[in-house]
């Protein structure tokens, strides 16, 4: 009975999202509309700068780095895109809850992506650093893009609960308010917050880490290397 009772009370907390009376009485922003307008402007003309700057590299400039650069700028410019139309049309009249909860995840998604690419970057780094002959010997463009893959597999499953779970919980946050005209309805932790937030920590530690064994490894074997050529010098100067 008291089981049946808390799912009862849970149950009548979650809105209903296809209930009419949920509806927030809509205006329209043309303030937002415009802003979010300028934005995605800018941002597809950097992209499309950068895009071009890239197709008139020679193939022997194109290394790892800039490829996974390359592909870090595009996940942000199409998180900045999805973000900036869906709140032109949300500007403008309520999106479908579906539809803000679809935007929602991809957004989410790609934010995540950027994250992991970029935490690829300074292994990737690193690794040019201590280990440039094996690393240059990989084919660039083929490596990179099964990198990209592994992270969008890797996302992909890690996104998949707390999709699931505000899905199955009707959450509102104020994105999905925005767009749809709901009253804000979610449960704290948020989901997705919450794996962004071990993402992120994963991506300090994986970026920090690298970063300082690379001066670390830098400083040392340059020393060295250094030393090794000046007795060498003198070496070579004792026989003239």
């Amino acid at each position: 009975m008291n089981f049946s009772n808390n799912q009862s009370q849970e149950s009548s907390l979650v809105p209903n999202v296809t209930n009419p009376q949920n509806v927030e009485s809509f205006k329209p922003n043309f303030i937002v509309f415009n802003y979010m307008l300028i934005l995605l402007l800018v941002s597809n003309l950097s992209s499309a700068g950068i895009r071009g700057y890239r197709r008139s590299l020679p193939y022997l400039r194109i290394n790892i780095i800039l490829i996974l650069n390359y592909y870090l700028v595009e996940t942000f410019n199409t998180a900045v895109s999805i973000v900036t139309c869906a709140a032109m049309v949300g500007s403008l009249t309520s999106v479908p809850y579906w539809c803000a909860l679809l935007v929602e995840l991809a957004v989410t998604y790609l934010i995540h992506l950027s994250v992991g690419i970029s935490m690829l970057i300074s292994v990737c780094r690193l690794l040019m650093i201590i280990r440039f002959d094996d690393m240059i010997e990989f084919e660039h463009e083929r490596f990179s893009q099964r990198v990209l893959v592994l992270l969008l597999v890797l996302f992909t499953f890690i996104l998949a609960f707390p999709a699931y779970v505000v899905a199955s919980k009707e959450f509102i946050s104020p994105q999905v308010a925005f767009y749809t005209g709901l009253a804000e309805w979610f449960v704290k932790p948020n989901p997705y917050l919450v794996s962004f937030g071990v993402t992120s920590l994963v991506c300090i530690l994986a970026t920090v880490g690298p970063y300082f064994y690379g001066r670390y490894y830098l400083k040392k074997y340059h020393s060295i290397r250094k030393t090794l050529k000046n007795l060498y010098n003198k070496a070579l100067r004792s026989y003239m």
